[in-house]
């Protein structure tokens, strides 16, 4: 259902109680005074539905609804739209549903009001919520932070996000759908292609846009692998380029003696220069030994290789504690990720959130 009202905001009501979707329709439409445009659903499909159909600036959730809940739908909006505004507004008034609720991304949680006075309240309390300001994504420098490095956090954070590489006035993006890597698009190029020339770039900006679907699936694969091999290429390519650039250095110095009057009946002769050999001891891509991730209660959600799920899920559950500790103790603000690493190993711990994550990797160097 949605009003003839023309608004620049537009917000969507999920409720199963028809009468009270009319209502609200009824009158926040009017209250806004052309502000808002009211849009209504009840059920989770519809609301879906619409999201994917035009831009949602505010969405309005309800607790109790059949087949699927509130929190549940919650839980999937935050994955898919994680900068879309969310608000509950429900009957089912408890602490463990407001920290369920908080929990999975609403900032809201009102409860349905019961006299006219109480829905002015609800009214002006969103009304508040959907004039803020957002920032559709986050900005940073290359230089500072690897694209490795946050594809890694997206895919381990299971995000559905778009990640947007500006240079030279080129723009190129990589879709990341739920924790995979689906698309890429560079140029010309998409797919692996694409990603892997993306990758080799060494300098540019970021910004992490909300879930667009590309309309295609061009890439079907593991992201640790799809990393992996991306930066094999890399590596290939800048051993390429140093063999090149060194040869190059060879003629430039001149690979012939010096010519002189006493060589008229002796021609200058190429000098003999040996030709670089291979090194065994230069270490290859890292290898990715193991992940593990769990909710955080605990629960295991995903393992990969872990010889012992039980004893890494202790160790997230220590280091998110003593992040909480530390985070009291000192101006730090909220630690998110824990990263330790020796010469051959490296090991990421990412906290916070729902979930948290441990992947370890591992340098093999070659010998012979």
């Amino acid at each position: 259902m949605q009003t003839s009202t023309t608004s620049s905001r537009r917000i969507l009501f999920v409720d199963d109680e028809a009468s009270f979707l009319d209502m609200i329709s009824t009158a926040f439409g009017a209250w806004s005074k052309g502000e808002w445009q009211v849009l209504t659903a009840d059920n989770a499909g519809r609301a879906l539905s619409l999201l994917q159909e035009q831009k949602i600036d505010l969405v309005v959730i309800d607790l109790n609804m059949p087949i699927v809940d509130g929190v549940q739908f919650l839980s999937l909006l935050h994955r898919k739209h994680p900068s879309l505004p969310k608000a509950v507004l429900t009957g089912l008034l408890g602490e463990s549903q407001r920290a369920a609720s908080l929990a999975q991304g609403a900032e809201l949680f009102l409860e349905k009001p019961r006299n006219q006075a109480g829905l002015e309240s609800v009214f002006s309390m969103l009304n508040e919520l959907g004039r803020m300001k957002r920032e559709s994504g986050f900005r940073g420098v290359l230089r500072q932070v690897g694209l490795q490095d946050i594809i890694q956090m997206e895919c381990l954070s299971r995000h559905s996000v778009v990640l947007e590489i500006s240079y030279d006035r080129v723009t190129a993006r990589i879709f990341i759908e739920e924790g995979d890597i689906v698309h890429a698009e560079h140029d010309e190029k998409s797919g692996e292609a694409a990603l892997n020339s993306i990758l080799h770039l060494t300098g540019g900006e970021f910004n992490l846009k909300p879930w667009t679907d590309p309309g295609v699936r061009s890439i079907d694969g593991q992201w640790e692998f799809l990393l992996m091999e991306a930066a094999r290429l890399n590596d290939e390519a800048t051993q390429t380029a140093s063999d090149t650039a060194a040869r190059k250095e060879e003629q430039r110095a001149g690979a012939w003696e010096e010519y002189t009057p006493d060589s008229i009946n002796n021609p200058p002769v190429a000098r003999s220069t040996p030709r670089r050999r291979p090194r065994f001891d230069e270490p290859s891509p890292p290898m990715v030994e193991e992940m593990l991730i769990c909710n955080t209660q605990g629960d295991l959600h995903y393992e990969w290789q872990s010889k012992n799920a039980e004893t890494r899920i202790t160790l997230l559950e220590f280091l998110q504690q003593k992040s909480k500790q530390l985070t009291l103790g000192l101006p730090l603000g909220t630690i998110r990720k824990f990263d330790a690493a020796t010469e051959e190993a490296r090991m990421i711990a990412l906290l916070g959130g729902e979930r948290t994550s441990l992947i370890t990797t591992r340098r093999v160097v070659q010998t012979l």
